[in-house]
């Protein structure tokens, strides 16, 4: 196989129900119900799982996330039978699973990439020595103010109510550039809905995002949110897949 799919999590795959109220989406009879611990519902397309596996038949499969390990582990459930290549949590920052490379090996490649933690780049904002931190809304505000010498423009949107501080050079582009370059002859598709993940996108060759996403990028908009977003676009990926002999070995 000479393709890769890196896809988003959360607004790409599966979608919370508060997100799909907001967008106006109405919750649809085939879709499948993802039970939570924390309580949100969470809602995915009956075809997502069947697509994915006859996806991973064509194509090394990744998964970038913004969760974090325990986050993650809350959903996986749902994704257990499918062959990943390679799992990140947390912006890229956290290798969760991986079949097609060395856990040490993208650690020492992320520590080549981003040689700075948040914790030396900001030494009086008390953080953690990461390379991310999550907030709230309510809880970016504070921060900001606590912290004049960050600016606002610094900050990512992860999602719909959330955000993230990340250190220079840090996001979900990593994980794309680390793969790439131990497989410079893989054509590359990509997924997100969020300003976060545009780094990502930028890096591969063909991307798919909602209509609704202002990205400054080259790339496939889609007027769809929700889970008819996803089986759209992994329908579409899997098309390509199958029609074109460039994608075999």
């Amino acid at each position: 196989m000479k393709a890769a799919v890196f896809l988003d999590l959360d607004g790409t795959l599966i979608f919370n129900e508060s997100d799909l109220n907001y967008w106006n989406v109405r919750v649809q009879t085939g879709w499948t119900p993802i039970s939570t611990q924390s309580g949100s519902a969470y809602y995915m397309d009956s075809q997502t799982v069947p697509l994915l596996k006859e996806m991973e038949k064509r194509a090394h499969m990744f998964l970038s996330t913004g969760r974090n390990a325990a986050q993650f582990q809350e959903v996986s459930p749902w994704f257990a039978d499918i062959q990943w290549g390679g799992i990140w949590g947390k912006l890229g920052e956290m290798v969760l699973q991986c079949q097609d490379f060395r856990k040490d090996d993208y650690e020492t490649y992320l520590a080549r990439q981003v040689p700075k933690s948040l914790q030396q780049l900001y030494p009086d904002a008390g953080m953690e020595n990461v390379f991310s931190i999550e907030f709230r809304e309510k809880e970016l505000t504070r921060f900001l103010d606590e912290n004049p010498k960050i600016k606002r423009t610094d900050i990512y949107q992860t999602s719909r109510k959330r955000f993230a501080l990340t250190a220079e050079g840090f996001g979900k582009h990593l994980p794309v550039k680390f793969i790439k370059s131990r497989n410079p002859n893989w054509f590359t598709f990509g997924v997100g809905d969020m300003p976060v993940d545009i780094p990502m996108l930028s890096e591969v060759d063909c991307a798919f995002v909602p209509s609704s996403l202002s990205a400054p990028l080259t790339c496939h908009k889609i007027d769809l949110r929700g889970p008819e977003f996803s089986s759209f676009v992994l329908s579409e990926i899997l098309n390509h897949l199958k029609v074109s002999s460039k994608f075999e070995e």
